[in-house]
């Protein structure tokens, strides 16, 4: 599961949140950087299902070297949707399809929530 959110960019219409735009960092683990391309041009039509349910969309991920730069908006709230995600079939089968070719940070998350500093609508 990934770290505590403390820096996400909240969509509010009024009192009510609408959702949250987040942006993360992940590394590649050294030689496997066409590896990961070449697995995420065949992503599971099932985890791209559960995406879509549970309101994760605009997902994008850049690649820079081994760091990885992800950023998503989801419908809601971030935590609450993470949640389902890490305890969703096919979201657990991916995770232990790139397990192996990803650099885990030194406190073993994979993924470094990273706060905004600009957004232009």
């Amino acid at each position: 599961m990934p770290p505590p959110v403390l820096n996400l960019s909240t969509l509010r219409r009024g009192d009510k949140l609408l959702g949250q735009r987040v942006g993360f960092v992940m590394t590649v683990r050294e030689g496997y950087e066409e590896e990961y391309q070449r697995r995420h041009r065949q992503v599971y039509p099932d985890l791209l299902d559960a995406f879509s349910r549970l309101g994760i969309h605009n997902y994008s991920i850049y690649i820079h070297g081994r760091t990885l730069f992800a950023t998503m908006t989801v419908d809601g709230d971030y935590d609450k949707a993470m949640s389902e995600l890490d305890r969703d079939p096919a979201n657990m089968k991916w995770q232990s399809f790139m397990k192996e070719l990803m650099e885990p940070w030194t406190d073993q998350s994979i993924a470094h929530i990273i706060p905004e500093v600009f957004f232009h609508p």
